[in-house]
């Protein structure tokens, strides 16, 4: 097999198990929702055992992301898919997280709600918007839909609102009868990992938009830096000067200089922003 031949199957490959792990992450929220809707402890406990599975396939993507970067070196739009490709993955786990997080709390809500309580079903009707986002947000993704895109970000509106209205009757809940704080935080419980798992959803389509060179170097703001100080590692700015990146011209040259080196050491960027002379 020839190398083109190589990194053509290698790319493929990458790209179906991108697609599977996602729908496996889908298909988990709407199988949390089921359980809910059941109150099936048996259906929950299987559905946290299975975002083990999503793990390991966050794991393996990453691998074959970087397998493809140092072995092939590829170039526009494939160096623009396998970028967002690595991070895309990291938020499809994170909605195999929210998946799991909700059927954790599945067993608590069986004992201490009723059938047809109006918060659990509100929260039902708000995760079944989440999981139209996901499924909307892959399909756009894969489809490198930039309207798309868009209408899953639009989207999001509508479980926010869900969400601060389950917050309202929660609170009106817990004022009419103290003694159902723990049932009522259950709840919020429950709709903040719905809420969450929508908020995930946004991210996976927007790499698909970053096909115009001059949308990445905003991702690397100085914003993206200040996590640093507060112990986070030193994390890995790639050097791509042969695509022409323009440099943000909201940025100091101080702060420029703290991004020029293959590596950021901790605090690196955010001494730089605070040692840089206010804007005029």
């Amino acid at each position: 097999m020839s190398t083109r031949t190589q990194y053509e199957a290698d790319l493929a490959a990458l790209k179906e198990s991108l697609a599977k792990m996602s729908q496996l992450s889908a298909d988990a929220v709407e199988d949390a929702l089921e359980a809910l809707c059941t109150a099936d402890a048996e259906e929950a406990k299987g559905i946290i055992k299975g975002d083990t599975v999503v793990n390991r396939m966050e794991r393996d993507i990453e691998h074959r992301c970087m397998t493809l970067l140092l072995r092939q070196q590829p170039v526009a739009s494939d160096l623009r898919f396998i970028s967002a490709a690595m991070k895309v993955v990291t938020d499809v786990e994170r909605i195999g997280d929210h998946a799991a997080d909700i059927a954790e709390i599945v067993p608590h809500l069986a004992g201490v709600r009723k059938a047809g309580d109006p918060a659990v079903s509100r929260s039902i009707e708000m995760g079944r918007k989440a999981h139209k986002m996901l499924q909307d947000a892959m399909s756009a993704f894969a489809a490198e839909d930039e309207a798309a895109a868009k209408a899953v970000i639009d989207a999001d509106d509508a479980v926010d609102y869900d969400f601060n209205t389950i917050k309202r009757m929660l609170a009106a809940e817990i004022a009419a009868d103290p003694g159902k704080v723990d049932a009522a935080l259950d709840v919020l419980g429950l709709a903040v990992a719905l809420e969450a798992s929508s908020l995930s959803a946004p991210f996976v389509p927007l790499p698909s938009v970053w096909s115009s060179a001059a949308v990445l170097p905003s991702v690397l703001s100085p914003a993206f830096a200040l996590a640093s100080p507060l112990g986070c590692p030193s994390f890995v700015v790639p050097v791509c000067p042969s695509l022409g990146l323009p440099s943000p011209p909201s940025l100091p040259d101080g702060v420029l200089g703290a991004f020029s080196s293959s590596t950021v050491a901790p605090g690196a960027a955010a001494a730089a922003v605070r040692a840089a002379p206010a804007s005029p």
